[in-house]
């Protein structure tokens, strides 16, 4: 999920500066981004009940692996007017986003263990680590190399969607729980603790929003990270 929320967002001042994209491109961009993870997070529900979990989790890697791919040759697909093809790309990477947001916490929760809750706490510990990492490697490849050299980052990323989908092909998956066995939607809605926790998580992904694209309002280059340490 960092790759999905995180990545995209540390080019856009490179977009803005080298393809004449305004503030409001770039919010659609965001926008589009958290809609997509939304929908498929909503909708799926019942395909990965009739389908199975392995199809989603697999081909969601491969949906983010692909739109970072699209979204690395936009500009050479359509030098003059890419950024059609940068929502197309935002779409594909983002379903496979919400693919992973329905089922990576299902896929643990099933798995059976006498320690589910540090399982479950240690697998979400890893959104903040592989937000720290995607920030300052991919800081340090624009530093190196040059913000040009963007859609080359993009494909580095791209590959660890790809092993992740290979070695998820040769894995076991445990059995879903029987319908019947499942809580209901509305039944959700009608504890007030479950309100209280979506209201919390809204108010926290427009503050991850916020920090996340903090360049786009100051309009610097990512390298200023680095600055920070003198380097």
């Amino acid at each position: 999920m960092p790759l999905v929320t995180v990545l995209v967002p540390l080019l856009y001042t490179t977009f803005m500066k080298h393809y004449n994209l305004n503030y409001e491109m770039i919010g659609r961009l965001s926008l589009t981004t958290f809609l997509t993870v939304m929908i498929v997070s909503l909708s799926f529900g019942s395909l990965v009940d009739r389908f199975g979990m392995k199809i989603f989790i697999v081909g969601g890697h491969l949906f983010l692996s692909g739109g970072f791919i699209l979204f690395a040759f936009s500009t050479r697909i359509a030098p003059n007017h890419p950024y059609p093809l940068f929502l197309l790309s935002t779409v594909l990477y983002s379903i496979g986003g919400g693919c992973m947001e329905l089922l990576l916490s299902a896929i643990v929760e099933s798995i059976p263990s006498d320690e589910k809750a540090a399982n479950m706490s240690y697998m979400h510990s890893f959104f903040a680590w592989g937000l720290i990492v995607i920030v300052v490697i991919t800081t340090l490849l624009m530093y190196l190399f040059g913000e040009l050299y963007w859609p080359y980052i993009l494909l580095f990323w791209s590959l660890f969607p790809l092993l992740n989908a290979y070695f998820l092909t040769r894995s076991l998956f445990p059995p879903q729980a029987l319908k019947e066995h499942r809580g209901s939607i509305t039944s959700l809605l009608k504890n007030r603790y479950v309100v209280v926790v979506m209201l919390a998580l809204l108010c926290a992904g427009a503050s991850e929003i916020t920090i996340t694209q903090w360049q786009v309002h100051t309009q610097r280059p990512p390298c200023n990270f680095l600055r920070l340490w003198g380097i």
